[in-house]
């Protein structure tokens, strides 16, 4: 087996992008028999990469695209990345001439990086007594090979859709550190198929809770596996895999305990949150300048809902948003308990739990009001309730990178779908349910050298 080192020049899945090398084990060996791992603490440097894994690990090009914020024409022509003007507008040519982006070339970075693990774990011998650590770092690798391989469909495939999936084409599925191996797209169900397996492989081997926020877990497990029953719509699964993870553990926030800063809600990891991620730091995701949230959208927040000061603020003569989990300025994408709770209010109503899904958003809006103010919701109409949830998922996941996905799997139900519309140099610009712009275009320099189909726009 080649000799990590060399593989760590290559961030793209066909090893021709150049990245840093951040870990202390890569940057120290540079020799080939020196940068062989030979214990599991090697291997384990590998996977606690948090600038790779955690701090800008997702994709932002899907969160740019969704309506929870809007920019002015003046703001929008100073962005000087152009994937970003374009994903703003939903346009044809997302990259004007850009062979890479790193939406693309970061997750399957992080691919790269657990296959090494798992392709050099059966090589290294162990004790007994470090057999719980050696279920740990392939569980971890398991993990994070199926988020990172979940954020990749979400951004450069279709929606799933029971009825086009095994025709469909997802994005190339990568279970080697070897280079050499071809890219080929396979089906959206082939991707799905291979995430779950990865994602239920790593339950059983990893410990229950994390030592830090950064690292996977089971509890974390059970939360991306409703995540992804979610996107998927399999409601079942997912009321299943959200009712794992909160019984393991259901902890929030009273949001009236918290002083936010000018960019996120705590400087601190919060308690709810069950494994931290945030989105790539483009100029929009950050920007407290640039962009204003949806009048739409705060109009939905109550008066005394505390998120309306504490996740939202007055700015300039706008709304701007400050409510991100992230520890530094970055966007929250990870893994949270009040993410997990929407999942089970939602799938409890949708399969005929409605006092559970009441229940349960309840529970998580207690702690979004101002004290002694909030009045708990009644309400025994499905149809009605579930509309509520939706946009309480809106209102309490924001900017965090989900309402695109939730676009995706809703437009594909009749009473949900919408129509995105934005305008700038008095063009107005939209995106109807079910467009192929769902689904970005990949990487010309990955097309290029791979000859692999690109998606239609």
């Amino acid at each position: 087996m080649k000799a990590i080192y060399i593989f760590l020049l290559f961030c793209s899945i066909s090893g021709l992008v150049a990245c840093k090398k951040q870990d202390e084990f890569l940057a120290t060996k540079p020799n080939d028999a020196l940068s062989t791992p030979k214990t599991l603490a090697d291997l384990q440097l590998l996977l606690n990469n948090e600038e790779l894994f955690n701090m800008m690990g997702d994709p932002v090009l899907g969160a740019i695209a969704s309506e929870e914020f809007y920019m002015l024409t003046p703001q929008w022509k100073t962005l000087y990345n152009p994937e970003e003007r374009n994903a703003y507008i939903w346009d044809k040519d997302i990259y004007q001439g850009k062979t890479y982006t790193s939406g693309w070339t970061d997750p399957y970075r992080q691919i790269y990086y657990v296959n090494t693990v798992l392709d050099y774990l059966p090589e290294v011998k162990y004790s007994p007594q470090e057999q719980s650590l050696y279920n740990e770092i392939k569980g971890s690798a398991l993990f994070l090979r199926g988020y990172a391989s979940y954020s990749l469909v979400q951004t450069f495939a279709m929606p799933y859709d029971s009825t086009t999936f095994t025709f469909s084409l997802g994005v190339p599925i990568r279970l080697s550190s070897d280079p050499n191996t071809k890219s080929i797209r396979p089906s959206i169900k082939e991707n799905y198929d291979q995430i779950l397996k990865d994602v239920n492989a790593s339950v059983d081997l990893l410990p229950d809770f994390p030592d830090k926020p950064t690292h996977p877990s089971r509890w974390a497990a059970y939360a991306l596996l409703a995540r992804i029953s979610l996107a998927i719509r399999d409601y079942s699964k997912a009321y299943e895999y959200a009712d794992k993870c909160l019984k393991m553990k259901t902890v929030l926030t009273d949001y009236n305990t918290l002083s936010p800063g000018n960019y996120t809600l705590s400087t601190t990891f919060l308690n709810e949150d069950i494994y931290h991620r945030a989105l790539t730091a483009y100029t929009i995701p950050i920007s407290r300048v640039k962009c204003f949230i949806n009048p739409e959208l705060y109009a939905a927040y109550e008066s005394n809902d505390i998120r309306r000061e504490k996740v939202l603020y007055t700015y300039q003569n706008g709304i701007r948003f400050r409510g991100s989990y992230s520890i530094k300025t970055y966007l929250y994408s990870g893994l949270a308990v009040d993410e997990i709770l929407l999942i089970r209010a939602e799938t409890a109503v949708r399969t005929g739990k409605l006092l559970q899904g009441l229940k349960d958003l309840n529970e998580l809006l207690k702690f979004r009001y101002k004290t002694g103010t909030f009045v708990p919701i009644e309400m025994n109409d499905r149809f009605l309730l579930l509309k509520r949830i939706l946009l309480e998922r809106r209102k309490e996941l924001i900017h965090r990178g989900l309402r695109w996905t939730d676009l995706r799997r809703l437009n594909l139900e009749q009473p949900f779908r919408e129509t995105l519309s934005r305008e700038i140099d008095n063009v107005t610009y939209q995106l109807l349910p079910g467009d192929k712009k769902y689904a970005f275009p990949i990487p010309e320099g990955e097309i290029v050298l791979t000859g692999m189909p690109q998606n239609e726009r």
